[in-house]
C-alpha cells in the first residue's frame, strides 16, 4: 500500500521545503522547528491514521507538532524574561 502514502509524503516535502526557504529568507532560524513538526506532521497523520481511527489521528499528529513549538515558545520566553528582567523601581 505505497501507493496511499505518496500524497502525504510529497505534501510533507512541499511543507518543509517551502518553510524552509521561509526561514531562510526571512533568516529566522525557529522557523526551522515549524517546517520540520509540520513537514512531519503530514505523513504522521497519514500513517496514523489505521491505528487510531479518523478524528483521532490528527489530533495526535498535529499535537505533537504543537507541543514542540509550544514547548519552544516557553523555552525563548523564559530566556528572553531572564535576559530582560523587570527593573526594581518599575514593581
Amino acid at each position: 500500500r505505497v501507493g496511499g502514502y505518496i500524497v502525504p509524503v510529497g505534501g510533507g516535502l512541499f511543507a518543509l521545503i517551502l518553510l524552509s526557504n521561509i526561514a531562510y529568507i526571512m533568516d529566522y532560524p525557529h522557523f526551522y522547528l515549524y517546517a520540520v513538526s509540520i513537514g512531519l506532521g503530514i505523513p504522521l497523520a497519514t500513517l496514523l491514521k489505521p491505528i487510531f481511527g479518523d478524528p483521532l489521528h490528527y489530533l495526535i499528529s498535529f499535537g505533537i507538532s504543537g507541543t514542540l513549538i509550544l514547548l519552544y515558545g516557553i523555552i525563548t520566553l523564559i530566556k528572553f524574561i531572564k535576559k530582560y528582567p523587570i527593573p526594581k523601581d518599575r514593581v
